[in-house]
């Protein structure tokens, strides 16, 4: 087994796009390895930015070391087609699937956005129903759906990047489903 597995929720589907894009290259700038497996879910935003060849939708990498700074060389492992990242059901096909499909020791789940605090994250602004998002119980609910599909009773980390979710209140949301979380004020 790899020692780590991250998995990262990268909701790109609203005006961060294009921070999507920068952030996927800087993760192949690292890499996986032997030791670390970085799993991504990205959904993109039609019409935000042309970059990377404009695809739309979501996708599922392995993120593999690459040095080019515009292009997403990593090994593309699913094509899913336009996705609700509001959907907690998207959350738990995703955190159950990543750890199955790349089991390892230990596992961290980064949640990528814009954050709302109490609110929540994973604000898709491209979905079938309009916009939606990860409320608090959303976010409980999808983890609790994904742990039960594992063997696992928690994830190691869940890590926000996201602004505003340091608060308390979401917090005590991932409490039962992590041992640390990681969040900005």
């Amino acid at each position: 087994l790899a020692d780590w597995t991250i998995l990262v929720y990268m909701d790109g589907d609203n005006n961060l796009e294009l921070s999507a894009l920068r952030d996927l290259n800087e993760m192949e700038a690292a890499g996986s390895s032997e030791r670390v497996n970085v799993v991504v879910q990205v959904d993109r935003a039609l019409g935000e930015t042309s970059g990377d060849g404009d695809w739309t939708g979501g996708r599922r990498y392995l993120m593999r070391g690459d040095a080019d700074p515009d292009i997403v060389a990593s090994e593309m492992v699913a094509e899913m087609g336009e996705i609700n990242m509001g959907d907690p059901q998207t959350l738990a096909d995703f955190v159950a699937w990543g750890m199955q499909t790349y089991p390892a020791n230990r596992t961290a789940l980064v949640l990528w956005d814009h954050g709302a605090g109490w609110n929540g994250i994973s604000f898709d602004g491209d979905t079938a129903i309009g916009p939606d998002n990860l409320n608090l119980a959303d976010l409980q609910g999808g983890l609790d759906a994904a742990l039960a599909q594992t063997d696992r009773s928690q994830l190691d980390v869940v890590a926000f990047d996201a602004c505003l979710m340091g608060q308390l209140d979401v917090l005590h949301a991932v409490q039962p489903h992590a041992r640390y979380a990681v969040a900005s004020e």
